[in-house]
Formats: C-alpha cells, structure tokens, sequence
C-alpha cells in the first residue's frame, strides 16, 4: 500500500487563496498557507515542530519558518473567528446544521455503538 501523499505548499496555498479570497490581506493568506503546510508535515503541533515541517515541505532553513509561524500566531490583526467564518461553510457546505443548540441526532441507516445514545442524557 502506497503512502498517503501530503499536499504540497502551492496546493495548500492556492485553497486558502479559495478560502480567503479578498477578505483577507494576502500576505497574512500566504502565512497561514504556510502554517497550514507546516503542520501537515510536522510531528507536532508545536510552533517550533510547524516551523520544522515547513521548512521540510519547502526544503529551506528551519530557523525563518519557525520565526514566521512565531509571527504568524502573535500577530493580533489574524482574526481566527473571521477566518472560521469563511472556511466552517466551504467545509460544511449544507451538509449539517451549525446551530449551536441543535440536537445531535444519527443519519438515517448508521448504526450507532451500543454504549453510545443518540439523545442526550439529563441527569
């Protein structure tokens, strides 16, 4: 069985540029491609582990990937909520509903294991 192939910089890249389109300043979309590449290919979700895997990924010096994914997380203006905002739709799509009260409830035909309920317990 072949190795799962990890997605290259230019492929990470061009889907936040999807994802981001004008709402975001390019240069903080290509960051966060950048932080995103990195940990795909780290072994951690540590800043210095990020840095390595993108240094890895684009076959450069650790210690300038593991500065700008420093300055990429400390940056005040990189608004995660905003970001969650353009990206939870594109990964959802109208699949499931987003309300935050809503009951979990099964699909139609799966099988749920025997030690897990489809209704929440009120104790």
């Amino acid at each position: 069985m072949a190795a799962a192939r990890k997605m290259g910089p230019k492929e990470v890249e061009k889907f936040a540029r999807q994802v981001c389109g004008d709402d975001m300043h390019a240069a903080r979309v290509l960051s966060l491609a950048n932080a995103v590449t990195g940990s795909l290919w780290a072994s951690a979700l540590a800043v210095s582990a990020i840095g390595a895997g993108l240094a890895r990924a684009r076959g450069i010096a650790a210690k300038h990937c593991v500065k700008q994914v420093d300055r990429l997380l400390s940056n005040a203006k990189l608004d995660v909520r905003r970001f969650f905002a353009l990206w939870v739709p594109r990964a959802l799509g109208t699949r499931y509903t987003t309300a935050s009260r809503a009951p979990r409830q099964k699909p139609e035909g799966m099988q749920l294991p025997s030690n897990i309920s489809s209704r929440r317990r009120v104790d």
